[in-house]
């Protein structure tokens, strides 16, 4: 069973057979954000067939905000970084 829930403006939950997805809408750009990869792959398969889109691959800036992973530890990190630093980030 899918639970949906718009938090805010631009920002949805959905819990799926235990799995939870979160989408962040800003304009005609969404970001997907799960517990699962698996989970991804089923809500951008949904979206590919209701909409026309393409896949960027995984984000690395969203709304100024520098994203990195350390996907080893599970651990999601996101910094407001200026400008003439951000050329110098991996």
């Amino acid at each position: 069973m899918v639970l949906g829930q718009q938090v805010v403006d631009g920002l949805y939950l959905l819990m799926d057979d235990g799995e939870i997805l979160i989408i962040l809408v800003y304009v005609d750009d969404p970001l997907l954000v799960a517990s699962s990869l698996a989970a991804i792959y089923k809500m951008k398969d949904a979206l590919h067939k209701r909409f026309e889109m393409k896949d960027l691959s995984e984000a690395k800036v969203i709304l100024g905000l520098h994203i990195r992973r350390d996907k080893a530890l599970g651990i999601l990190k996101l910094a407001a970084v200026p400008p003439p630093l951000a050329a110098q980030l991996p």
